[in-house]
């Protein structure tokens, strides 16, 4: 994540798939949020998988520049940068929505069923409501 003084002549909150930057958003455009112009940052897979082993110090310096690549704009230096790695958060995808074994009345979901977002979490909890007349 990195921050800035001003707002970034960004006219989009959200971009995807931009080179090495695999997600990006401007963190006070999420509902409820406010606070300095921050952006989060996740690095596309085969940037990090080549960057793996790099230091955060590292990422911290090359992400946000990447980012200005990647929109093509010249930013300014960030007021603080953080990174933290996640070595296992992209998830596959099995495939399915839900897991259910209706003789003992259990049902797994989750992301890796459906793919590696968040949004991927709730569709397979919701599919599972759907499916087995579990919602409100």
């Amino acid at each position: 994540m990195a921050s800035f003084a001003e707002r970034l002549p960004i006219r989009d909150d959200v971009m995807e798939h931009a080179r090495a930057i695999g997600w990006a958003a401007r963190n006070s455009s999420k509902p409820g949020r406010s606070g300095p112009e921050a952006w989060v940052m996740q690095a596309a897979p085969s940037w990090s998988q080549e960057h793996l082993e790099d230091d955060a110090e590292s990422v911290s310096v090359a992400l946000p520049a990447l980012l200005g690549v990647a929109l093509s704009v010249t930013l300014p230096d960030p007021v603080s940068v953080s990174a933290h790695r996640w070595r296992y958060a992209r998830s596959g995808s099995a495939g399915c929505g839900h897991l259910w074994e209706p003789a003992d009345r259990l049902d797994v979901c989750g992301d890796w069923l459906l793919g590696a977002q968040v949004e991927d979490a709730w569709r397979s909890g919701a599919g599972f409501a759907a499916a087995t007349g579990a919602a409100g």
